[in-house]
């Protein structure tokens, strides 16, 4: 006999031909097929057997998973629904049409057929999972909770069960709740890196550095394709000042997930605090497409806010090549196309839509308000700003700015006299000070200001030069050109 002769298959085909209506000889067959990766010839089989026994409820079932399994998710959904219908007292058919559902979006479909499956066996632990999944994604985390917790109670070695019991208590800012939630998942599963990873999370936000690393780092060897443990690591090594290490996870995730923000957003945050803009400009254009219109109009936002305003352009530029939309960006066009000289139809045409909002968000406010300061609107800048529920430095110092326009350098030397002493690295504060003592004729207070607006990262070269004080100060020292340089190259 040939030793290649699969004796197995051979009888399983013959049993199914002998009787090719016979749906546990079919079903065998079938069985065979997929564990031995033949997909195609399980599915052709399955589609023959149905074709002979439409109605049979293990064929359908078996032919909705094998559906399911191959991402054809409509085609799996159709045999579910076939299936409650022919046998609803039966749970397979409630149960996997829920997963299905729940796949495709229809969330409270997919509850509904969980719902459907509890009353028959109020103690089916997988629909107890998954409408705690549902409420979970609802953010109803009491609700979550509390399915997840009966699960346990049935089934206390429940590997899944204690992992989203201990996402849902992490969403609930429980941290020492989810990493003991964690630590049982991992008991019962030792090799489940979601819950290392996420371990590693609620150790982070507990304070506990240390064993977060160690808990990401064993997590990384474990699962070497995982781009987000490499992101956490770099988001943990920037609380640590380890920013040559935090740059080196960074990069990890993005060669591991190119098309994934995450990494990108790493790279742009640890730019950010070592003062790097030339590189969170770079890594904003590089997944510019991806990012939501909110956090590309704030990208602009932190540019122009310190005067970076070519860079700030950049970007503006290419969201609208992208055709991005949105009232935030609006406010970004508005500034952005004033200083360019843009048509002043399209820019009034902003403002007007803008500055006509019912309720405005502060950061609209902001722009409205920074774009009159800028047009010499001061009155108008400081009522904008003052409709703000909560004012950032940066609303702060268009404030000072538009109040010192309307002529009232009393009150905002005062004002910010009083910020600086509970905010002592506000550059802002500084430059202000240093162009009303540069006003009043105070030379030597104005010199001392402005060194200490520039040490903490004044960039703002225009404004200065807009002075006549301030620039003839600035022009006559040196070693003040020296300091803003080299606030420049860090930038």
């Amino acid at each position: 006999m040939d030793k290649n002769i699969d004796t197995t298959l051979v009888r399983l085909r013959s049993d199914y031909e002998s009787d090719s209506g016979n749906v546990k000889k079919a079903l065998n067959l079938v069985h065979y097929y997929l564990e031995h990766g033949r997909l195609s010839q399980a599915g052709d089989l399955l589609r023959d057997a149905l074709s002979r026994n439409p109605q049979d409820f293990d064929l359908l079932l078996e032919y909705g998973n094998f559906c399911f399994r191959n991402d054809e998710i409509e085609s799996a959904a159709g045999n579910f629904r076939l299936l409650t219908g022919l046998a609803p007292e039966r749970i397979e058919g409630w149960n996997n049409l829920g997963i299905v559902l729940h796949q495709q979006g229809k969330t409270e479909e997919a509850k509904q057929c969980f719902d459907k499956v509890l009353k028959i066996d109020p103690d089916h632990l997988g629909a107890l999972l998954n409408i705690g999944n549902f409420y979970f994604n609802e953010s109803k985390f009491e609700k979550a909770r509390s399915c997840f917790e009966k699960v346990l109670d049935k089934k206390p070695d429940f590997p899944d069960a204690w992992f989203n019991l201990g996402n849902t208590l992490s969403a609930q800012k429980d941290y020492a709740g989810a990493k003991a939630a964690f630590e049982s998942a991992l008991r019962y599963n030792p090799e489940f890196p979601s819950a290392l990873k996420n371990l590693g999370f609620a150790y982070e936000k507990l304070g506990e550095l240390d064993n977060a690393e160690q808990c990401y780092l064993k997590g990384a060897e474990n699962n070497k394709l995982d781009s987000g443990i490499h992101v956490n690591l770099g988001s943990l090594y920037i609380q640590q000042g380890k920013y040559d290490e935090a740059k080196r996870h960074y990069l990890k995730a993005v060669r591991l997930a190119p098309n994934n923000i995450m990494g990108w957003t790493g790279i742009r945050n640890l730019s950010l605090v070592k003062g790097d803009l030339n590189t969170f400009t770079r890594s904003t254009l590089a997944v510019l497409p991806r990012f939501s219109d909110e956090v590309l109009a704030s990208s602009i936002e932190i540019l122009y806010e310190l005067h970076q305003f070519s860079r700030a352009e950049a970007l503006l530029f290419q969201a609208d090549r992208l055709g991005k939309r949105g009232d935030l960006l609006d406010i970004q066009r508005l500034l952005i196309y004033r200083r360019k000289g843009v048509s002043q139809g399209k820019v009034l045409a902003i403002y007007k839509r803008l500055s006509g909002l019912s309720k405005p968000s502060d950061k609209i406010l902001k722009g409205l308000a920074r774009f009159s300061l800028e047009n010499g609107a001061y009155n108008s800048a400081i009522k904008f700003v003052k409709r703000m529920e909560s004012q950032d430095e940066a609303a702060q110092g268009v404030l000072w700015r538009a109040m010192l326009g309307a002529g009232e350098a009393g009150k905002v030397k005062a004002l910010v006299e009083k910020y600086i002493k509970e905010n002592p690295e506000c550059f802002d504060g500084w430059f202000i000070l240093a162009r009303i003592e540069a006003e009043s004729g105070d030379r030597a207070d104005a010199e001392k200001h402005l060194i200490r607006a520039l040490e903490n990262g004044f960039t703002g070269l225009e404004e200065i030069e807009g002075h006549a004080e301030l620039r003839g100060i600035f022009e006559s020292l040196t070693h003040l050109k020296t300091v803003f340089q080299d606030c420049l190259d860090k930038a």
